[in-house]
């Protein structure tokens, strides 16, 4: 399903960013924002529907920068995944949070 909204990044700023574009199924997580100018990209997949993991990057996913996300369905519509990313490039790592509404 395709689907809207927002990313947080609790690394200390509390940053939003805004999501163009998202796609959600029981196997897979494509994610599409804007974050200080540059488009982001986040590709993740899932065996259970449940747990997600893969790749992200600037503007394509990179295979040093990996996230792992955990999804919960919540009564009012919304989708959260809630999990970390690492970016072993430069050896930092965080939080994020995404909240995601269906748009079809």
């Amino acid at each position: 399903m395709k689907c809207a909204g927002r990313i947080s990044d609790f690394e200390g700023r509390g940053d939003l960013y805004e999501v163009e574009s998202a796609v959600v199924t029981e196997t897979k997580l494509s994610v599409d924002w804007q974050e200080s100018g540059e488009t982001g990209h986040l590709h993740a997949t899932s065996s259970d529907g449940v747990n997600y993991g893969g790749n992200y990057g600037y503007p394509r996913s990179d295979p040093l920068r990996i996230a792992s996300l955990k999804r919960y369905d919540s009564k009012n519509g919304e989708i959260l995944f809630i999990g970390t990313w690492h970016n072993k490039n430069y050896g930092q790592e965080g939080t994020w949070f995404f909240t995601l509404k269906p748009t079809d």
